[in-house]
Order: C-alpha cells, then sequence, then structure tokens
C-alpha cells in the first residue's frame, strides 16, 4: 500500500530529485511514513531501491527494533560504486542513527566519492545521532503529518467508519500514516494508545498529587514511559502550534530532555517526576 505523503513535503521530495541531490536524510515523528518519502525520492529518480536493514549481531537477522548497521553493510556497497547499471539506484538506510562510529564513516566516504547515478537516502527519528560531517553532504527532508482530509480517507481505506473511533484515531495518529494504520488494524494496540495519550492529557493538566499517581504507573517500563512521554509531545505540540507561548516551549523542551533521558537508561520514574511535576 503507498502511504500518503504531505503535498508540501512530496513537493520537497520532488525538488531534490530534480536536482539529483546524491544524498538526503529524511526524518519526522514516528509512524510518520519515512520509507514512503525514500520511494517517492526513488520514483522521481526512475531509480532503483537497494535497502540496507540493521541487523542483530548474534543472530545475523534484520531486526529493525533493535539491530545495529554494522560497518560490513556499509562497506557491502562499496561494489555498486565500481560497477555499471542501466538506471539510477537509491540506496535506502533504515534507521540510519543506528550506525556504529566506523559504518558512519564508512557512509562518509561513499557520499565525499559518489557515483553519478547512485544515491542515498537516510532514514531516521534521531537526526542528531547521524556525524555532523555526514549531514552537512546531503540534503534534509523533515516530513510534515498529513493533512485532516488524507488522515480521514486513510482510516476509511482501513475499514473503519464508526465516526467516533474515526476522531479517536484521527487525535492519536496525529497525521502520521503509519501510526495510523496501525491504530486502526490492531485493537491492542490501539487500547495501549488511547490510555496513554489520555494519562498525558491529565499529566498535563493535573495537580501534583495525581501527577505522581501517573508518573507511578509508567515507572517500570520503559516502553510505556517513551510512549507516555511522545504523547504529551503531541499534545503541547497541537497547543503551541495554536497559540505559541514561551511557556510552552520550554515545556516541549523538558520533555524532549526527559525522553533522551529515559531512552538512554536514565530512572524512569525520577526522570519523570523531574520534568513533568
Amino acid at each position: 500500500m503507498k502511504l500518503p505523503i504531505h503535498p508540501s513535503s512530496i513537493q520537497v521530495i520532488r525538488q531534490l530529485a530534480k536536482q539529483k541531490a546524491q544524498g538526503v536524510v529524511v526524518t519526522g515523528d514516528e509512524g510518520s511514513g519515512l520509507a514512503a518519502a525514500a520511494e517517492e525520492f526513488a520514483r522521481s529518480l526512475d531509480a532503483t531501491i537497494q535497502p540496507v536493514y540493521p541487523i542483530d549481531k548474534k543472530t545475523g537477522q534484520i531486526d529493525v527494533e533493535n539491530g545495529t548497521l554494522l560497518v560490513e553493510s556499509i562497506r557491502q556497497l562499496y561494489e555498486l560504486t565500481r560497477s555499471k547499471a542501466t538506471k539510477p539506484t537509491v540506496v535506502v538506510i533504515y534507521t540510519a542513527d543506528r550506525m556504529t562510529s566506523a559504518a558512519q564513516g564508512a557512509i562518509l566516504k561513499l557520499l565525499e566519492e559518489p557515483r553519478e547515478d547512485l544515491h542515498f537516502a537516510l532514514l531516521t527519528h534521531r537526526v542528531g545521532d547521524l556525524a555532523s560531517t555526514i549531514l552537512s553532504r546531503v540534503s534534509s527532508i523533515h516530513l510534515l503529518p498529513i493533512s485532516k482530509d488524507q488522515s480521514l480517507q486513510l482510516i476509511k481505506d482501513q475499514g473503519v467508519n464508526d465516526p467516533t473511533k474515526q476522531a479517536q484515531i484521527m487525535f492519536i495518529g496525529a497525521g502520521q500514516p503509519e501510526l495510523i494504520i496501525r491504530l486502526a488494524s490492531d485493537e491492542d494496540f490501539f487500547q495501549k494508545q488511547s490510555l496513554a495519550t489520555k494519562d498525558a492529557k491529565a499529566l498535563l493538566e493535573s495537580d501534583a498529587y495525581n501527577k505522581l499517581m501517573i508518573v507511578q504507573r509508567y515507572k517500570d517500563s520503559r516502553q510505556d514511559a517513551l510512549r507516555l512521554l511522545d504523547k504529551c509531545l503531541v499534545i503541547l505540540r497541537r497547543s503551541i502550534s495554536a497559540k505559541p507561548s514561551v511557556q510552552l516551549a520550554s515545556k516541549i523542551e523538558a520533555l524532549l530532555e526527559a525522553k533522551l533521558q529515559v531512552e538512554t537508561g536514565a530512572n524512569i520514574r525520577i526522570t519523570l517526576a523531574k520534568h513533568l511535576m
């Protein structure tokens, strides 16, 4: 299924393809459809796609969720720079932030010595984890959330016809097509996301006691805590978009710091209490 992309993002992608950009880094929120953007870039170049996935170090199997992009995987691409092709190729590097430092060095070498019809699309939700030397050699595509009309049509295409559930998915999905599809097709996932959204709203609006009660429920699961923080960020970003303020910007900054700390192993309860109280 071809995922929808915001028209403005499509325009940027096609313009970069028209310029024959050697490398692009594609970023956006979780569930925004980074792969769909890479596919659009390749289509616009009339190119084939060469995917590179992170792997589990122990099994050698593809593991997009927890795997690592090793230098060996990048060095295998060197053959592409020495071979002749009948049409352009776009190397799509999934979760590019999972590249080891050696792998980042290897991809930098490819970007510095490009073959004319070889292009790179680095997909990541954490662009700050890529080396500045890589970022200086690529163009950037930040995917915008798809429109309300696109979101509603996507939800209907998944067979969801109840207006109440449509509205719930629209709110939780926040214009992220991959997330919308999963919400519409996976009831257990939908329920977990609904609860996290409800708790996030309460966390942002409640008094100190109720905030502590919510934090207590999330202290034992790093995954659930990150989901809660993501929902808080979605709510605050909507609020600041509607009515910008320094206070909201400060809250968003605090949440981003909390998310980074939780991702990197900090104590969940202490981190949530520190940044959300």
